[in-house]
């Protein structure tokens, strides 16, 4: 917490038409800083985090295969009579 608040008064002092310039990942990440708000921060913060897996994920094959390995199947309940090899 200490160390949102740090970065929401570090916010306050950029000039709001600066921000323009950049992503919209920014420019979304910045919206919650602005007006104090931990809890939308971290869900804009992990939403973008998927994201980028998503993408880093689809620009190769083993890389989407790897990405479907981490998101879906280890978060399966592992079957007790399923043996890999």
């Amino acid at each position: 917490m200490p160390l949102f608040n740090e970065l929401a008064e570090s916010f306050q002092l950029i000039d709001s038409k600066e921000l323009n310039k950049y992503s919209w990942v920014l420019k979304n990440e910045a919206k919650p800083i602005l007006v104090n708000n931990l809890k939308k921060y971290i869900r804009v913060s992990k939403r973008h985090h998927e994201l980028r897996q998503l993408r880093n994920g689809l620009k190769k094959k083993r890389k989407f295969y790897i990405y479907i390995y981490k998101k879906f199947f280890l978060k399966r309940k592992a079957d007790e009579k399923l043996v890999f090899f």
